[in-house]
């Protein structure tokens, strides 16, 4: 997911500060300030993920909407085609100008209308997002439609299938928010007590900035980073 000019500034900028601020204060040396430079890089691709992951839950759901209207028009007997232009009218007033989806399916609607095959639509626009749930029902619905098959059958049933896995992410991410939180202090106590000694009285650590001392911080600051990775991986929870 691509990031705007600005978001790509406050991300660079907040990655860099994080980095050099715990380099700092488990090396007190001006190389740290160079030596952060890849902060920037990190703090740009952490906040492309998080919006990342965002954006595509926000699609899953806007999707499964449009699947709930899309099946509700073809069950009134329109036709695919035709269902899919008053599920993308329906959506655009629900939804803002300029959304992700909304755009999507202006692009879709602009292509029936060109006479292009539904199911090569949906190919195109699972192809875009990279979505599995949205890929899996693009599949099933293109083969279902060359077949003849019950094409409501398979659109209530990918509409079912996404809210059910909407619904169970969302009881995660709200079962886990604790122990985020959690992780989250516990991420900042290590250089917190350092910040503390610092501005309490330095000459308490200050062995540890010389000689043998900068070992220990090195080895103290690769266990720190490596608790962190291992501590937002356990929370990450894929459904």
């Amino acid at each position: 997911m691509k990031l705007l000019l600005h978001e790509t500034v406050l991300a660079a900028a907040a990655g860099y500060a994080a980095v050099a601020a715990v380099l700092w204060l488990f090396y007190r040396a001006g190389a740290v300030f160079v030596i952060a430079l890849p902060g920037c890089l990190a703090g740009t691709r952490v906040f492309a993920a998080i919006k990342t992951d965002r954006q595509k839950r926000e699609i899953n759901r806007r999707f499964a909407d449009m699947l709930s209207s899309f099946a509700s028009s073809v069950e009134a007997g329109e036709t695919p085609e035709h269902a899919l232009i008053s599920g993308a009218r329906e959506l655009s007033s629900m939804y803002p100008e300029g959304d992700v989806l909304t755009g999507e399916l202006a692009e879709m609607v602009r292509k029936i209308r060109m006479n292009e095959t539904i199911e090569s639509i949906f190919l195109e626009f699972a192809e875009r997002m990279r979505d599995e749930d949205i890929t899996r029902f693009a599949d099933v619905f293109a083969l279902t439609k060359r077949r003849g098959g019950d094409l409501l059958s398979v659109i209530r049933s990918s509409e079912r299938t996404m809210s059910e896995k909407a619904d169970v992410a969302r009881e995660i991410r709200t079962a886990i928010t604790a122990k985020r939180l959690e992780a989250l202090i516990m991420a900042f106590m290590p250089p917190g007590m350092l910040l503390y000694f610092t501005l309490a009285d330095a000459s308490f650590i200050a062995a540890l900035y010389k000689g043998a001392g900068r070992i220990v911080m090195t080895v103290l600051l690769g266990l720190y980073a490596g608790c962190i990775l291992l501590t937002f991986k356990l929370t990450k929870i894929k459904v």
